[in-house]
């Protein structure tokens, strides 16, 4: 088993990082994440040595492997919110066809049905509805504006 293991991880290209915050100062670390009975740690990596910080469990997100602004700008992890411009048309949500209005919409990264997906809500409709975040970071240049552990407002808004 640990050959086959070692086989397929030489092939993978993706990198498998968390973040999470700190609980001695708040501050974001990032590295591998693992837990025992007594705590919640992300082990960071610098140049001279390794350092495992505790960190608060329900702000551990994963690396996408993804970057916003077309894959030009920073990491995407889940639990990372977009603000979205969509053209709502008849047919349901589209970037193309006969736009009606102009709405924004919140949406946040979740790892949902073994993807990554992002989870919005229709402002008008108050209907929850999911993308592959691969799709949602297509249509056009998205940026990161927060996240939902920072930033919890913007969740009250979506």
């Amino acid at each position: 088993i640990k050959l086959i293991l070692t086989l397929i991880n030489k092939n993978m290209k993706r990198e498998i990082k968390f973040r999470g915050k700190r609980k001695d100062n708040g501050g974001w670390v990032y590295g591998y994440y693992w837990v025992t009975d007594i705590d919640t740690y992300i082990t960071c990596e610098d140049e001279t040595k390794h350092q495992d910080k505790a960190v608060i469990p329900e702000t551990v997100g994963q690396l996408t492997g993804l970057k916003d602004k077309n894959g030009k700008g920073n990491d995407v992890y889940e639990g990372d919110t977009f603000e979205a411009i969509y053209k709502d048309c008849p047919d349901g949500f589209s970037i193309m066809g006969k736009e009606t209005t102009v709405i924004r919409i919140k949406a946040t990264v979740v790892f949902k049905w073994g993807r990554f997906m992002v989870e919005m809500l229709h402002p008008t409709e108050k209907k929850l509805g999911y993308s592959n975040l691969i799709d949602f970071l297509k249509n056009e240049e998205k940026v990161v504006i927060g996240n939902i552990y920072e930033n919890s407002y913007l969740l009250k808004e979506k």
